[in-house]
C-alpha cells in the first residue's frame, strides 16, 4: 500500500421522497477518476470518507501582550488589532486503494460492503473495475437506505410567496461527504441542491414547491418619523399580516419563519 496523487473520488447522493408515506429513499454514489499516469485494470477499489495525512501535533501561538498608555478621559476612540492567520478551507482528498480483484468480471454485482468506524465511513466495491488514466470518471453506487422523515410546508413570506416541501430526520449513521444530491418527489425529478450534512444537526433536506398552498403578505402599518426630548432619534413602525392558504385535503404542518430585527 502506498500513496499517490491525483487519483480521488468525490460523493454524489440521490433522495427520492415518498409523500404518502413519508419516507425518504437515499443513495449514496462515488465518482472515481485517476490521472496517475498509469491505467487501472480490473483493480479492487476500496473508498474511504478519510485522508491519509501526517500526523502533527499543534501547539497554540504565543500572545504578545503590551502596555499601552492610559488613555484620557474625555477620548472615547478605541483602536484594535487584531491578527489571525488566515485558513484555507478546502475539500480534503479522499482516499483509493487498489489492489488485484480476484472475482472475474462476468460475475453477478455483489453488495458494497460498508465498514465503519470511530472517524471514517468505508466502502470495498466488489469485482473488478477498470480505471482509464486519461481522467474519466466511473460512477459506482454504494449504499442505500429508506429513512422515516417529516414532512412540513416551510414559508419564508417575506423571501417569496410560495411554500417549499421540507423533509426532516435524524442524519444516518457514517461519515456524509458535502456533495450534491439529486431529488425526486413522488417519482419526479425535482433539481438538485448541494448537500453539507456536517454543517447540519440534523437531515433536512428541500424537495421542491407545494402549488396548493398559497402565500399573502399585506402590510398593515408603516409609518416613519423622528421622536426623543433630548436627543432626536428615526423611527419606523411595520407590521405585516400573513395570510396562508392550504388546498390540500388533508393537514399539512406548516413552518413560519421570519428574522428577528437587529441592530
Amino acid at each position: 500500500t502506498y500513496q499517490v496523487t491525483n487519483a480521488g473520488w468525490k460523493p454524489v447522493y440521490r433522495a427520492a421522497l415518498d409523500s404518502s408515506t413519508s419516507r425518504v429513499e437515499l443513495e449514496r454514489q462515488a465518482t472515481i477518476m485517476q490521472r496517475t499516469g498509469e491505467d487501472w485494470r480490473g483493480v479492487a477499489l476500496r473508498l474511504s470518507t478519510g485522508q491519509p495525512r501526517a500526523a502533527q501535533i499543534v501547539d497554540p501561538s504565543t500572545w504578545q501582550l503590551v502596555i499601552r498608555p492610559p488613555l484620557k478621559v474625555d477620548s472615547f476612540s478605541s483602536s484594535s488589532d487584531v491578527r489571525s492567520p488566515a485558513v484555507a478551507a478546502a475539500m480534503p482528498e479522499r482516499r483509493v486503494l487498489n489492489d488485484k480483484a480476484a472475482a472475474r468480471a462476468d460475475e453477478p454485482a455483489q453488495i458494497v460492503a460498508q465498514f465503519q468506524t470511530q472517524f471514517t465511513t468505508e466502502f470495498e466495491v466488489p469485482g473488478q473495475v477498470d480505471l482509464p488514466a486519461d481522467g474519466r470518471q466511473v460512477n459506482v453506487s454504494l449504499s442505500r437506505e429508506s429513512i422515516a422523515v417529516k414532512q412540513r410546508a416551510r414559508v419564508v413570506p417575506r423571501q417569496g410567496s410560495f411554500a417549499m416541501v421540507t423533509a426532516e430526520a435524524e442524519l444516518p449513521e457514517g461519515v456524509w461527504i458535502p456533495g450534491d444530491a439529486q431529488l425526486y418527489r413522488d417519482g419526479s425529478y425535482i433539481g438538485s441542491t448541494f448537500w453539507n450534512a456536517q454543517a447540519k444537526e440534523k437531515l433536512i433536506l428541500p424537495f421542491g414547491r407545494d402549488d396548493r398552498i398559497q402565500v399573502t403578505t399585506n402590510r398593515t402599518k408603516n409609518r416613519s418619523g423622528s421622536g426623543g426630548l433630548i436627543a432626536q432619534r428615526n423611527e419606523r413602525q411595520i407590521a405585516d399580516l400573513y395570510i396562508v392558504t392550504s388546498r390540500h385535503k388533508v393537514p399539512v404542518e406548516l413552518l413560519v419563519l421570519e428574522a428577528s430585527p437587529v441592530a
